[in-house]
């Protein structure tokens, strides 16, 4: 778990028990607390949804960007080595036609 997963649960967390805590000892019957108790639990609820939500969004946009960032480095490591491998057939192809000059003049 992150960092900032961890961070969310415990505020998530706190805040409920802070909720529970205060209404519990505010002077209310059963039936109105119960009520409250309900309507910030599905409150809070609804926030830690929406949190995961955005997390979950978010997390799929760096997985995208991050493998649209391997592929173009894939494509530039591709290049590269296409083109040093161009450049030492070429290089070989000029020592190979030396060695036939040489032997050649022999």
């Amino acid at each position: 778990m992150s960092n900032k997963a961890k961070i969310i649960a415990g505020v998530a967390v706190a805040a409920v028990a802070g909720a529970v805590i205060g209404m519990l000892l505010a002077p209310e019957n059963g039936k109105d607390l119960r009520k409250k108790i309900k309507k910030n639990f599905d409150s809070l609820s609804d926030d830690l949804k929406d949190a995961v939500n955005t997390g979950k969004n978010k997390l799929e946009e760096l997985t995208k960007n991050l493998v649209k960032d391997a592929e173009s480095m894939k494509e530039n490591i591709k290049d590269k080595v296409v083109g040093k491998s161009e450049e030492l057939l070429e290089d070989a192809q000029h020592a190979q036609n030396n060695i036939k000059s040489k032997v050649s003049n022999s």
